[in-house]
């Protein structure tokens, strides 16, 4: 139990922190573009401009998907131990 909140809590801290430092990574990626000749270096330009989408998509997803499991293990630990409570012997 103890490790499904911990992965409920780790996807909520991922998440949030996706949606944070999304602005400065494109910042970032922005200044990249502007101070680098972008005709100098191939494919710059493309690799520059999708990164911080796809590092953004991937961190979220990432917390999703962690939020998920623990979500998954929370209610299957919890239906486990229902079914054993009100489970009668028979004999």
């Amino acid at each position: 139990m103890k490790g499904n909140a911990l992965f409920i809590v780790l996807g909520i801290i991922l998440m949030a922190v996706s949606f944070n430092v999304f602005p400065t990574i494109v910042t970032g990626a922005d200044a990249i573009l502007d101070t680098a000749n972008s005709t100098d270096y191939t494919g710059l330009a493309a690799v520059v401009g999708i990164g911080p989408t796809l590092l953004f998509l991937g961190v979220l997803f990432g917390g999703m998907a962690s939020f998920g499991l623990g979500m998954k293990g929370m209610w299957s630990s919890h239906s486990a131990s229902r079914k054993r409570k009100t489970s009668t012997p028979r004999y």
